[in-house]
């Protein structure tokens, strides 16, 4: 694993209005089979596991995520783009609020495949 930090982040504006400012605080280049774990809280994590043919960006939808408290959603942006959102359980109020303020729809609940 190689972490380049960026310091000081490099900043930019995105969303449907370029009112939400992101800061890029470096990369993070894994070799084959190897994890690394995202904290969100004390006890909720999401793994991204490196294979020689791309990632596994999540853990199994139905089972390690779900028990991390996450739940995973195809959705559409205002401009046509498919992203998969995660959103933590407790996080939910916030989740939607979000999704109505950038203009984002839900096209499928991947949790509940």
């Amino acid at each position: 694993m190689k972490l380049n930090e960026r310091t000081p982040p490099r900043k930019f504006l995105c969303g449907p209005k370029h009112d939400v400012e992101i800061s890029d605080c470096g990369d993070l280049a894994l070799e084959d089979d190897e994890m690394v774990a995202l904290k969100f809280a004390k006890r909720s994590h999401l793994d991204i596991v490196k294979k020689d043919w791309g990632f596994y960006g999540t853990p199994s939808l139905n089972a390690r995520l779900k028990r991390e408290g996450f739940l995973a959603f195809l959705s559409k942006s205002h401009e046509g783009k498919f992203y998969i959102l995660l959103a933590h359980r407790k996080k939910m109020f916030s989740f939607k609020r979000y999704l109505k303020k950038e203009n984002h729809t839900i096209c499928a609940n991947l949790s509940n495949l």
